[in-house]
């Protein structure tokens, strides 16, 4: 078997998260958990899976991660802008996401 090689290194997580399919027809939200993850993609294990869960299939995850709210002030329409700092992170997690600041990454 050969050696898998990937463009670009993936950091190891362990974060949940919950996805949709867009071909699922009640497209309902479903658990999965975010194993690893670089700037080009993510592995994901997906929990409760259905059939079209294939290859080339649009997949919309959402990731949660806990976060402590540090500060609160109103916005436009009602809205409230909280700033937050994020708990339960590994070392690895933040690690990771420091990168991301040097890579001027978007979300």
């Amino acid at each position: 078997m050969g050696e898998l090689r990937r463009a670009l290194p993936r950091q190891f997580t362990n974060w949940s998260g919950t996805y949709v399919l867009e071909a699922e027809r009640d497209k309902r939200w479903r658990d999965c958990r975010v194993v690893d993850i670089s700037s080009l993609g993510a592995g994901f294990e997906l929990y409760d899976a259905p059939p079209e869960a294939i290859v080339g299939q649009r997949i919309f995850v959402a990731v949660h991660m806990r976060g402590e709210i540090r500060n609160a002030r109103p916005a436009k329409d009602g809205r409230v802008r909280v700033g937050t700092r994020f708990i339960d992170l590994s070392d690895d997690d933040r690690a990771y996401l420091s990168t991301l600041t040097g890579l001027d990454a978007t979300w």
